[in-house]
């Protein structure tokens, strides 16, 4: 008896042909029930899927499951682990306002105690060096006046 001919087979692909959008993408064409050869073909050309699928399966059997207490150990400590999380988060936080902070005062620095002292020091020689200026000018002075007398 062929799976076509049967009552239940018959219903369950008329089903599948009135409710067809809904379960089957649009690229997917379905078999006419009368159409053997094609849907036997269809059937040989996924063949080797259904094996591969097969052992796939069959190897999944063998997969131990693992022991469901620490799985149960793990979701106890979840709510640790998002205190932990949003601690590292804070944390992230702050060292990043610490950073931008550290950069702050770095600058300040630069400009108020580098280049502050730099101009300082150069105002400073700049008055060293009228001074000299003015102590070797009153010098010439002096010696002229002792080659006048």
């Amino acid at each position: 008896m062929c799976l076509s001919n049967t009552y239940s087979s018959r219903l369950k692909l008329g089903i599948d042909k009135q409710h067809n959008k809904a379960a089957v993408p649009a690229s997917h064409h379905a078999v006419d029930i009368g159409d053997e050869p094609v849907a036997a073909t269809l059937v040989l050309s996924h063949a080797s899927q259904y094996n591969s699928t097969s052992s796939h399966l069959r190897s999944m059997q063998s997969v131990p499951v693992t022991d469901a207490s620490s799985s149960v150990k793990m979701i106890a400590e979840l709510p640790r682990i998002k205190a932990a999380l949003d601690t590292a988060f804070r944390q992230e936080r702050e060292v990043s306002e610490l950073r931008a902070r550290s950069a702050a005062v770095v600058e300040r620095w630069q400009n108020v105690g580098v280049q502050g002292l730099g101009a300082t020091l150069s105002e400073w020689e700049g008055r060293m060096t009228d001074a000299e200026r003015s102590v070797r000018q009153a010098q010439v002075r002096r010696q002229r006046e002792l080659d006048v007398v």
